[in-house]
């Protein structure tokens, strides 16, 4: 349209009073620390969230907290995540597994040392009521033994570490 040149000189002149406000405030952006992307959870995860929020909501908030974590860049520390993790896993065994059913099972023994059934005796319990084949059940139950024995000791090389500091 028609504009005098008065009126562009006036945008002009608004443009530069904020020039100073805006250059400010990004640098203050710039040096701002960039907020983590909302999580990208993939189908396998939503499946996997969606049951535990079913069955067992206490483990669905700790899987929610492990997937956030594994995203999470320049993290420096993951022991926590690992034990949220092995929680996760523990809650779950412990409802589709109860002690007493593992332990009433046939041919069920404790393992040397244990007072109850261990993860990879509750993960064989569950696979062989599902009927699934040995190659497949002892690749979960050495997944599982595998996990639990080194966050175990992951844990407990972080307390010794600890207590010597202290």
């Amino acid at each position: 349209g028609r504009n005098s040149k008065a009126s562009y000189k006036k945008l002009v002149r608004s443009i530069r009073s904020a020039r100073k406000d805006i250059e400010t405030g990004l640098e203050f952006l710039i040096g701002a620390e960039i907020p983590a992307a909302q999580s990208q959870i993939g189908t396998v995860e939503a499946a996997i969230l969606a049951t535990l929020d079913t069955m067992i909501p206490t483990a669905a908030t700790s899987y929610r907290q492990v997937l956030s974590d594994i995203q999470q860049t320049g993290r420096h520390s993951c022991p926590g995540t690992a034990a949220e993790l092995r929680e996760v896993v523990r809650e779950v065994l412990a409802h589709l597994a109860p002690d007493a059913d593992v332990m009433s099972s046939a041919g069920f023994r404790l393992e040397q040392g244990q007072s109850g059934p261990t993860m990879k005796q509750k993960v064989r319990f569950i696979l062989r009521a599902r009927r699934v084949g040995d190659s497949a059940r002892q690749t979960a139950e050495d997944s599982v033994q595998h996990l639990d024995e080194n966050i175990a000791s992951l844990g407990r090389a972080v307390y010794t570490r600890g207590a010597t500091a202290v």
